[in-house]
Formats: C-alpha cells, structure tokens, sequence
C-alpha cells in the first residue's frame, strides 16, 4: 500500500493485489492510521485489486462510516468493473463516490441517502397500469 497527496491536499491510499481474510488486516491498519489533517478527501486508488471480500468491503463500510463523522469523503478510485459489479450485487455501491480516473468528478452514492431512490428488492415488480382488474 502506497500513501500519496493529490494537488488538492487528499490523502491517497494505492491499494493493490488481494483484500481477503488473510490480508485484509493490513487494510484496516492502513486505513486506521490515516492522519487527522485537514484535507476533506480520503481517495482510495483501488484500480489495482484483483479481488476482495466482504471482509475487505467491510472495511471500506467501516472508513466511509468513521470518515464522515469527521466530515471528510471517502473515495474510490478507478474501481475495475469486477469490484463494482461485487459493490452493485450485495448493494453498497451507492454507499461511496465514485472516481473513474484522477481529477474526473466523482459519482455520488449519496452516503447521506437523502435523496436517493430506493432500489426495488429482488423479487419485488415493477408494473404498468390498473391492477384492479387483473
């Protein structure tokens, strides 16, 4: 794991390799140990992993949560389309910003959830018209 500044003052922490049970401590150390500075930003550059757990995405929940009662953001950085697809399928992708590349704006997940819609729960349909003579 790498430590780094962006021009904007964020802390940028380059995670690489595997975040499973057996590294997923190092992760939580590292993220634990970010300083209390005045940067707003924690971007985690997450293009490097090539797998992660629930351990490791519990640890992501566990920052996002600790950082924003500090008021800062957690970001994440450059996620393949392998860890959004884990974030989407148990549904905390919203749960975090989103930054596709370094200085490109971030997508929201709304960690406040204040306006975001709820999502539709498996199972549960959609319909289109007057139930009333089905």
């Amino acid at each position: 794991m790498r430590v780094s500044f962006d021009d904007d003052g964020s802390i940028v922490l380059r995670i690489v390799g595997e975040i499973d049970l057996a590294t997923v401590s190092v992760l939580r150390d590292a993220l634990n140990s970010v300083p209390p500075t005045d940067a707003a930003r924690v971007v985690l550059d997450v293009s490097g992993i090539d797998f992660i757990g629930a351990a490791g995405v519990r640890v992501f929940l566990e920052a996002r949560q600790r950082l924003a009662h500090a008021r800062r953001d957690l970001v994440l950085r450059g996620p393949s389309p392998m860890l959004m697809r884990v974030l989407e399928a148990i549904e905390v992708d919203r749960e975090f910003h989103i930054e596709q590349r370094p200085g490109a704006p971030t997508r929201m997940g709304d960690p406040g959830g204040e306006d975001r819609q709820p999502r539709p729960r498996r199972g549960d349909r959609e319909t289109d018209g007057d139930l009333a003579g089905a």
